[in-house]
Parts: structure tokens; sequence; C-alpha cells
């Protein structure tokens, strides 16, 4: 069932860019979000579907997965979290790359100014 709703939701992101395409308006903010769904999902299907599908397949003979492999499902999850992350960010580079910063120093003149005295007395 996963999978079948991971392959619609490609299918309309294709759509929704083939028309954007057409209509040259806003195919660019189109296009970014389109990588990132599209290299979200995959991650998703990667790391989480298939691993659950081939346990549950290996679980179905009789074989206990998790006896021998461990928690794989926790690490997995961490794995599909890492890629999301780097995912966003190779596909958002644009917006999230550090900005050059200029470090300018303004001098400040100071002046000081000094009263005269006559026989004691301040002008």
């Amino acid at each position: 069932m996963a999978v079948f709703l991971s392959m619609t939701i490609f299918w309309k992101l294709r759509i929704v860019s083939l028309k954007a395409k057409e209509s040259q308006q806003g195919s660019n903010k189109y296009s970014k979000a389109n990588r990132t769904s599209t290299g979200i999902l995959m991650s998703s299907l990667l790391f989480i579907t298939v691993p659950s599908v081939c346990v549950g397949v290996v679980e179905l003979t009789g074989f206990s997965i998790f006896k021998l492999i461990g928690p794989f499902y926790s690490a997995c999850l961490l794995v599909s979290g890492c890629c999301n992350g780097i995912i966003f960010i190779a596909s958002n580079w644009d917006n999230v790359k550090p900005k050059k910063q200029s470090v300018t120093i303004h001098k400040m003149s100071t002046v000081l100014s000094v009263a005269q005295s006559n026989d004691g007395k301040w002008h």
C-alpha cells in the first residue's frame, strides 16, 4: 500500500512539473518542491518501506530476523531522518548556505574640549 501511494504521489508530482514547464510561470518554485518531495519519498521507500517488507516476508517463514539483526527498524529510522535532512539541505542550498558577512569597524572620533582658565575663572 505504501509503495502504491508513493507511486501515485510521484505521478502527481510529474504532472505538476510538466504543467509548470508548459506555463513557464512558477516552474522554479515547483521544481525545488518536487525535487525535495521526490528525494524524501525515495529515501523513505528505501530505508523504511523496503526493509519493513523484507522483514515481514522473512517473519512469515517463521524465522525471526529481529533476533539475528536486532532493532534494525530504529537504525532505519535514524538513517532515513539523516538522509531526509541531507536531501533538504542539498535541494535548498541557495536558501540554507551561510551568508558571507563583512565586518566593518567604524572609527569614532572624539573631540576633547579644553576650557581655558584666566586667574581661576572658567570661560
